[in-house]
């Protein structure tokens, strides 16, 4: 040994770098080295330090370096031990052999360690080496004679895999290893680390528990923070909802004074507000049925320029910027009532359902007065500073009219479409050839002053024409001469107009007086009743003739009756000069023109509460017969049956036709139903017969015969596999949809008419109620008889299944009883009311039903019959009938006080006001299945049952959007919601005005 090193040897522990060094064999060794390690680094390691001693392995102490070996016999001169692992693989490892023989050469035997991973050793004592033919552990360094001058002491662990010093026993044998390291006894080591182990464990407890009481504490910080923030978040939401609740019924409050009056009348901003107040909350559900109400007659509002007269007052802005305005002066509705073609400052044409622009505008001249579609819709004719023919799918001008001086005031087609009309500034009236666009004849010239209006009769034999000369003349059209003298009608006429059947003239006047002229005589008679409003600007006859339509600048439309005179109501919304009028050729719809800057369309058959009589397409012969109306699914169709033995599809919002008449029945069809799936229709006729149609195609399937009396009632099971009907002799019947055999023989087990029958959801059982005072019980599959249910006082008046059909309820006058299907057993009998009980309706989820009396609803729970809130007050009359909505919110029923109520089936309140018919009593009511509609049967004065149609809860939203052509804008939003509330489109589909801010 060098005195270097033998110096180096007697410097104390603190001079090394490291206090021991590992050798091994890297793949097969390195765990047993890594443990050995782990172990050293923690046996009587004291608090607060890294390890127990220091330990290098070149695993984890030796980075990569060109000179490696220099490297680690520099980390071996550095430590105080070596401790060599011992295995087969080590005994061949050149690295293990070097690193041993190397510390032998320079430092001895006094720090060597032994560690045996795995195989044999055996100690030659003679030649001071293991054995090198029993040892196959040793490296060659250590099986050299004299390699170790006694046999050195080894710690087997070849057994303690995975060598995790966690381990008691091999703790224990790297303690052997530790003790003389640390200079110490091994049983004092032993102790030391005992003593630090809990030492280490007591304060890992206290660290734990302080950790725990730290983290509950932060978990507890946590909760109160997270619920102060949610009591925070739940604070500004209740605070937007108030915000919004109020907004809301402002909004609603605002839209209700608007249409009633009391502030400027603005229908189109009622609308929006009203749709508003919906988007922000359910403050005032019945604000959007109230404004469906109060503008039941109009379809369409549609902007087609900028306002200018407000009755006879000019918008002041509008006289600021008369140059840029964008006027209408005339409107006209297409044949078809699917187009609208405005003419003012430019020509432009809109589509009538949707109220979007059709194209570009006409390249038409500086103004236009007068604008009339042809007959067939292809071609428009317009007068103004010029005039001019148009092609009206392409807006391509056609060709030129010319021939007058100055601006035409007027135009008109023939009712063949063959002849042009024109009247204007010149003083003269004019014919003209529709196809060479030439002048036929010579100018009628007897007006002495400006031609305001002219109208070609029907016939095309007469024209007529209105002047300021307040004049009225008749002309020939084949020789263009006058037929008799002029007409003093006192004012200046400014608009004239033949009956479709050639007997009537209407004329206008400035004064706004409206008459009827009658060719024949010559007298222009009284001026029509108008309450004082100036009518005398624009007037139009119905298709049919029935109806004159008059308008001015007193803004209102009146309507008479051209038979009797008599008023026929009016139509409000207008807030500017009417100056044009025309109805559709089905007479439908009526289109109006104002100088508010707008065109309207009017529904002319709705009543004012926004229903209408169910009618059917035109070529009908009458009203339908009401138990023959139905509902398809969606509500867009209806299907209607007459006397004249048709049955018709019609859309339900239009009424107009689907197909052709579907004809099998001989004499009127008394009853219809539908399928669940619209994919069939079946009808019940007075010919006793009843018919399986195929909706789509209207082809009847199949015709099912055995009734001997007519039918009276008819139902489709919900799976659509069987339908049960009732004649008028009392006879039941089921059948087999599919095939249209009958299951069974005609049902018995009954006594008397039967007024009510239901199959159970899943169409295994029928239930009947009658006038036998009991509820009866059918095997659908069978027809056998189940069970009939006594217990009722009086006739059966309704019978229903909850949803899940495991209860059947039935109502008769002063009884309301829930019966176990399965069982028979009486479930619920409440005491309903001293009042008798009319009628009743299961909700969708089957969870609650209601039920009409003398004048009151009553809601009940399903299948205990506990009464639900209060009775509901409204009606002044027996309550005829009710029906829930599909989502149980809303209830609606109809009353013999001649309405139709609308409730929140959770409050029990009124929604909105009530409609009415009118004169007729409610006798029953139908929701369609998606809501969207109300089917009513009304009872006349004369006891005539009409079917009436109404807007249902789904459809509100959506109709009120139907009657505009743009949404709010941004701007408007702002001033009108409120400027801190986000944009809402309110109405999906239609477009976003821009505004100046954008």
């Amino acid at each position: 040994m060098s005195t270097q090193l033998e110096a180096q040897l007697s410097l104390p522990r603190e001079s090394f770098a490291y206090d021991a060094f590992i050798s091994y064999t890297h793949r097969p060794d390195r765990q047993v080295a890594a443990g050995i390690q782990k172990g050293l680094h923690r046996i009587s390691r004291r608090m607060g330090h890294l390890r127990a001693l220091r330990v290098f392995r070149d695993a984890t102490d030796l980075t990569a370096c060109p000179d490696l070996w220099g490297k680690v016999a520099a980390a071996m001169d550095r430590a105080r031990y070596l401790i060599v692992v011992l295995s087969p693989d080590a005994a061949i490892s050149k690295w293990v052999d070097r690193e041993v023989a190397h510390w032998l050469a320079c430092r001895g035997s006094d720090q060597l360690l032994f560690v045996l991973a795995g195989g044999r050793l055996s100690w030659d004592e003679d030649t001071g080496r293991f054995d090198p033919d029993r040892s196959d552990a040793a490296p060659p360094a250590l099986t050299r004679p004299g390699a170790l001058p006694t046999e050195p002491l080894y710690v087997d662990v070849s057994d303690d895999a995975p060598w995790d010093p966690a381990a008691p026993l091999f703790r224990e044998k790297v303690t052997d290893l530790a003790a003389p390291i640390h200079g110490k006894d091994k049983d004092e080591l032993a102790n030391e680390d005992r003593r630090e182990l809990r030492r280490f464990r007591r304060l890992r407890r206290a660290a734990i528990a302080g950790l725990v009481i730290l983290t509950v504490m932060a978990l507890l910080a946590a909760v109160f923070a997270v619920t102060q923030r949610r009591e925070a978040l739940d604070q500004r939401n209740e605070a937007i909802r108030q915000r919004d609740t109020a907004v809301a019924l402002r909004l609603a409050a605002e839209s209700d004074s608007i249409l009633s009056g009391s502030k400027p009348r603005d229908d189109e901003r009622a609308i929006l507000q009203a749709l508003a107040s919906g988007r922000l909350g359910a403050a005032d559900p019945g604000v959007l049925l109230r404004t469906l109400k109060r503008l039941a007659d109009t379809s369409k509002i549609i902007q087609v320029g900028d306002p200018f007269l407000s009755g006879m007052a000019i918008q002041p802005e509008a006289m600021a910027a008369l140059g840029d305005l964008d006027l209408v002066w005339s409107v006209a509705i297409s044949p078809d009532g699917r187009r609208i073609v405005a003419g003012g400052t430019q020509i432009r044409m809109w589509d009538a359902d949707t109220g979007l622009l059709i194209g570009e505008p006409f390249q038409s001249p500086l103004f236009t007065m007068s604008v009339a579609f042809s007959p067939d819709g292809h071609r428009i004719v317009s007068g103004g500073t010029g005039m001019q023919l148009w092609d009206a799918e392409s807006h391509a001008l056609i060709g030129e009219f010319t021939g007058h001086e100055g601006t035409v005031r007027s135009v008109a087609f023939s009712a063949d479409g063959a002849t042009v009309l024109s009247g204007g500034l010149d003083e003269t009236v004019r014919i003209w050839n529709a196809e060479t666009r030439r002048q036929v004849g010579a100018p009628m010239s007897e007006h002495s002053a400006r031609v305001e209006a002219v109208a070609i009769s029907p016939d095309g034999r007469r024209v007529v024409s209105g002047s300021a000369d307040n004049s009225l003349r008749v002309w020939s059209t084949v020789d263009q001469a006058p037929i008799g003298p002029p007409i003093d009608v006192g004012a200046t006429v400014t608009s004239v107009a033949f009956s479709p059947d050639n007997r009537h003239v209407a004329i206008a006047d400035q004064h706004g007086q409206v008459r009827l002229f009658d060719p024949a005589t010559g007298s222009a008679g009284d001026p029509l009743p108008n309450d004082g409003r100036h009518t005398g600007s624009a007037v139009a006859f119905s298709t049919d003739g029935r109806r004159l339509a008059a308008g001015g600048i007193g803004a209102t439309i009146h309507l008479w009756d051209t038979e009797s005179r008599a008023p026929r109501g009016n139509a409000t919304g207008h807030t500017g000069w009417v100056t044009s009028l025309a109805f559709s050729r089905d007479d439908s719809r009526l289109l109006s023109g104002s100088l508010d800057g707008t065109a309207r369309i009017w529904h002319t058959g709705t009543h004012a509460s926004g229903g209408h009589r169910i009618t059917g397409p035109p070529s009908t012969d009458g009203l339908p017969i009401p138990a023959s109306v139905a509902f398809a699914p969606d509500s867009r169709r209806m299907v209607a049956g007459y006397r004249d033995g048709t049955l018709w599809q019609f859309e339900t919002d239009t009424g107009r036709a689907i197909g052709p008449p579907l004809r099998q029945h001989v004499g009127p069809v008394r009853v219809t139903t539908v399928s669940s799936d619209g994919r069939r229709i079946a009808s019940g006729g007075q010919d006793r017969n009843i018919v399986i149609w195929d909706a789509a195609s209207g082809t009847p399937i199949r015709v099912l015969t055995g009734h001997g009396s007519w039918i009276r009632k008819l139902a489709f099971s919900q799976d659509g596999r069987r339908i049960v009907s009732e004649s008028a002799d009392n006879e039941i019947r089921l059948w087999d949809a599919e095939r249209g055999d009958t299951i069974g023989a005609p049902l018995r087990g009954f006594e008397g008419e039967i007024w009510s029958l239901a199959f159970t959801p899943d169409g295994n059982v029928l239930a009947a109620g009658g006038d036998d005072k009991a509820v009866h019980l059918w095997d659908a599959a069978t027809g056998e008889h189940i069970a009939g249910l006594g217990g009722h006082e009086s006739r059966v008046s309704y019978v229903a299944f909850s949803k899940d059909g495991r209860q059947v309820i039935s109502l008769s006058a002063y009884a309301l009883r829930t019966w176990d299907t399965a069982t028979r057993e009486l479930v619920s009998a409440p005491v309903i009311s001293p009042e008798v009980s009319t009628s009743l309706a299961v909700s969708g989820r089957g969870d609650f039903i209601v039920t009409g009396g003398a004048t009151t609803l009553r809601r009940w729970t399903v299948p205990s019959g506990d009464p639900i809130g209060e009775p509901m007050h409204g009606h002044a009359d027996a309550v005829g009938g009710v029906a829930i909505s599909a989502d149980g919110r809303i209830v609606v029923s109809g009353s013999m006080d001649r309405t139709l109520r609308f409730w929140d089936a959770a409050s029990g309140a009124s929604v909105g006001d009530p409609l009415t018919s009118g004169t007729d009593d409610v006798a029953r009511v139908i929701l369609s299945a998606d809501d969207r509609r109300v089917l009513s049967l009304n009872i006349g004065s004369d006891e005539t049952v009409t079917a009436w149609l109404w807007p249902g809860p789904s459809s509100w939203h959506d109709d009120l959007c139907g009657k505009l052509s743009h949404n709010m804008s941004r701007k408007q939003w702002r001033e009108w919601v409120s400027p801190e509330i986000g944009y809402l489109r309110v109405c999906e589909g239609l477009p976003i005005p821009p505004d100046d801010t954008g």
